[in-house]
């Protein structure tokens, strides 16, 4: 199916006391974050109603690569006549359209595929009992919609479709959150922010971002060689797991053992690197390279245990087993107390790797 949208984005914005559309928010724009969202979801024909300001939002809107419909009458008609108007500019080759005021950038991609799933002729979002947008309308009831002249608006018109409208409970606030006074911006932008460090928890750094974080940090040549070649193995365990049918995210596990000796050089180098990785919103990243040295697994492997049983056989850049890559560490031992702890780690290290066997073995 193709699916258009039509943004209405023509008032005043008189309460906001600032012109709302293009008020910054995190690293867009208000306006420009929804044409954002609305393009994830697979839009191909985006119209957005303009009115005051025309030639500030043409301006900008022009870069967005989406299309311009003028309310020249916006002083003096609602919000739905900026709708009929937009519906009347669509191309022809859709199937549904979504129809958003442009005051309500914080609805997740999430609900708008969740919409479009229901494939049925009137829906809308709805948050804990509470109706938003955007409204999603098959392409039969548009002109019902153009030609609708009763009251209430675009409500009152949904209403009157020979469709009942349904109803999509969502887990998204920002379906119906839109943003007409300084105190509701300043609610958008925490909850954006809230919704960014919810969201950062799980970011893995892609490849580019790897070696931008190696250079940052100055991660010495060897030490990279050593994370590659800690990676291959863990990518080897992860596979004989998965294969045994254990959940991991291969993806956050690759990424902790290119980065679990980012600070090396460092005293703790694994809390030091954590908290770099956490300053840099890799909160998930960060918790397992936290204990990749030392951490504790009895009963299951997690992406963490992966991590720890991986480069706990890699000698520099060569994969070995266990035992010769203890007998290399126990030769660093001067102490009594020290080759106990060796001996600790290393019957550890052992106990970790039976764990490894026996889950692959079912």
């Amino acid at each position: 199916m193709r699916y258009s949208a039509v943004v209405t984005a023509a008032g005043l914005s008189s309460r906001m006391k600032a012109f709302k559309p293009l008020l910054a928010l995190a690293d867009d724009t208000i306006i420009g974050k929804l044409i954002d969202t609305l393009k994830q979801a697979g839009v191909v024909d985006i119209v957005v109603v303009i009115g005051h300001k025309a030639e500030e939002m043409t301006a900008y809107l022009e870069k967005l690569g989406v299309r311009i419909c003028e309310n020249k009458d916006y002083a003096e008609t609602e919000m739905f006549d900026s709708v009929k108007l937009g519906l009347e500019a669509l191309d022809e080759d859709y199937d549904a359209v979504f129809i958003t005021p442009g005051d309500m950038p914080l609805v997740k991609l999430e609900s708008l595929e969740a919409l479009k799933e229901l494939k049925t002729g009137v829906a809308r979002p709805v948050y804990q009992g509470k109706g938003g947008h955007p409204v999603l309308i098959a392409k039969k009831h548009v002109g019902s919609l153009i030609a609708y002249t009763g009251d209430g608006g675009l409500k009152g018109a949904l209403l009157s479709l020979d469709d009942p409208m349904i109803d999509l409970e969502v887990d998204d606030q920002g379906v119906y959150f839109n943003l007409n006074t300084p105190e509701d911006f300043e609610k958008a932008r925490l909850y954006e922010q809230k919704q960014e460090s919810e969201t950062s928890a799980y970011t893995i750094p892609t490849d580019e971002q790897i070696v931008q974080l190696w250079n940052h940090f100055k991660t010495p040549q060897g030490v990279r060689l050593h994370s590659l070649a800690v990676a291959q193995v863990a990518a080897e365990i992860t596979d004989e797991l998965l294969a045994a049918g254990r959940k991991l995210d291969q993806e956050l596990i690759s990424a902790g053992a290119l980065l679990h000796d980012l600070c090396r050089s460092s005293k703790r180098h694994e809390i030091v690197a954590a908290r770099s990785l956490r300053e840099l919103g890799y909160h998930k990243l960060a918790e397992i390279i936290e204990v990749h040295h030392d951490g504790s697994w009895e009963d299951d492997l997690d992406e963490a245990g992966v991590l720890y049983l991986a480069d706990k056989m890699v000698l520099g850049s060569q994969k070995v087993t266990l035992e010769e890559r203890f007998a290399a560490s126990y030769a660093k031992c001067k102490t009594e107390e020290a080759k106990e702890r060796h001996h600790e780690r290393y019957q550890k290290a052992l106990h970790v790797y039976e764990l490894y066997q026996e889950l692959i073995a079912v």
